[in-house]
């Protein structure tokens, strides 16, 4: 069986270790035990950087790269938009190309089409909803049969995009925008053989496409879960670890330092919140180290040394898609997390309040969640065990192999999937 995988998103090697950039190293990894699979990057120009572009040659040397043009609003929108306030304005321009991100680009489509038909590929599976449209594997007449990931699901990524926002013209254009969108993603993955999903709830926005529940796991976890840290009783250590230069991460983490941080200290006036994280930009580091026992470590070479430190993590995000693999890997590490709503929804099912972890639904219950781990030693235990416990058994690389194997036999490819390997 022959497959041709196509993403926007790099896998983890040669650098990039994102959330994202490990779900594409495992659907990869998972889809290779069960034929020949090839590589193709339908990205934006200039993306990625030469250095990690010639990494993955040299890695994967059959793959390829198809670069899409960002949509530009249409002439005149920039009058039209100086006549708004300026969050408005900035609102109203992007709502112009919206759903043009989505609309099939021909010189994209003739490339990607080529390959499958002159490699003979029997199934292409896509990374995300944008590069499967841009690149034409929604059209009707598409020659092979297709999959999708669609993970970070674009509609509610507006959606609590857009929530976020305080602008009249945000507010007064958001459930249209969004519901527009949902439309022409519901229209597309019809067309496809079934889809991938992160989250639960997002089976209901495509409930007329067939769908799997494949959970964003860290990539470590193929080699197994690692070994689980001791408790450090004394510690008063609060670890947030996420990518520093992500929108979502950075805007949760500036909101619980403002809203929730002040009145950790309230009560326990000698806990430190230490931020772990890639792409760190100076001016950020500079203004959060200014915060009162606050210490920002920016990239570490060793994230074990960081979670065996601390009492607890943190996972304070608040919008974005998909689901947060950070919170998967504390508990691996028997350390429980204080999580947002936003960051509970895809893993409702699995891991519950009071139980698994602490889910803070407002800023004085995710403060006293931090309080509490801190004051309460059994509590914070006991959360850990089970946590790690459930992670061991519900969140594994076979789990992700056995969903893999699930799609592709129901995609007709019965041999392959009965695979063993």
């Amino acid at each position: 069986m022959k497959i041709l995988f196509l993403t926007n998103v790099m896998p983890v090697f040669p650098v990039h270790h994102s959330g994202g950039a490990q779900r594409t190293s495992l659907i990869l990894k998972a889809l290779e035990s069960f034929g020949q699979v090839d590589f193709v990057f339908v990205c934006p120009q200039g993306v990625p950087s030469r250095q990690r572009w010639e990494g993955m040659q040299e890695a994967r040397p059959e793959v390829i790269r198809v670069q899409w043009q960002e949509p530009k609003p249409f002439r005149g929108a920039h009058r039209l938009g100086s006549l708004l306030s300026a969050p408005s304005r900035e609102s109203f321009l992007e709502s112009v190309v919206e759903m043009r991100r989505f609309e099939v680009q021909p010189t994209v489509r003739d490339q990607v089409r080529m390959r499958v038909v002159e490699g003979k590929y029997d199934l292409v599976v896509a990374r995300y909803i944008r590069p499967a449209a841009v690149a034409g594997l929604f059209d009707r007449d598409f020659p092979v049969p297709v999959l999708v990931d669609i993970d970070d699901l674009d509609s509610e990524v507006l959606r609590l995009k857009l929530e976020q926002k305080t602008d009249f013209f945000s507010r007064w254009t958001r459930n249209s925008r969004v519901a527009r969108l949902e439309r022409l993603i519901r229209e597309y993955v019809k067309r496809t053989k079934g889809v991938f999903i992160a989250n639960p709830s997002d089976a209901q926005r495509v409930q007329d496409t067939r769908g799997w529940f494949l959970p964003n796991i860290p990539f470590h976890f193929i080699n197994g879960v690692n070994e689980p840290l001791p408790d450090v009783s004394g510690s008063q250590d609060i670890l947030f670890v996420g990518n520093l230069g992500y929108g979502p991460n950075k805007d949760g983490l500036n909101y619980f330092l403002q809203a929730v941080w002040p009145q950790v200290l309230g009560e326990e006036p000698c806990a430190r919140l230490r931020v772990v994280g890639s792409f760190l930009k100076p001016e950020d580091g500079s203004r959060w180290a200014e915060i009162e026992n606050v210490d920002v470590i920016g990239f570490a070479e060793d994230l074990e040394a960081e979670y065996a430190r601390c009492a607890f993590s943190i996972c304070p995000v608040y919008w974005g898609g998909g689901s947060k693999i950070k919170i998967l890997e504390s508990l691996a590490y028997q350390r429980t997390c204080v999580i947002s709503p936003h960051a509970h929804e895809a893993y409702a099912t699995s891991l519950r309040h009071r139980e698994h972890l602490w889910v803070g639904h407002d800023d004085a219950e995710f403060a006293a969640g931090c309080v509490t781990l801190l004051q309460d030693g059994a509590l914070r235990q006991r959360c850990a065990q089970v946590g790690r416990e459930t992670v061991c058994k519900e969140f594994t690389y076979e789990s992700t192999r056995r969903v893999v194997s699930s799609a592709l036999a129901a995609s007709g490819f019965t041999a392959v999937a009965n695979a063993n390997v």
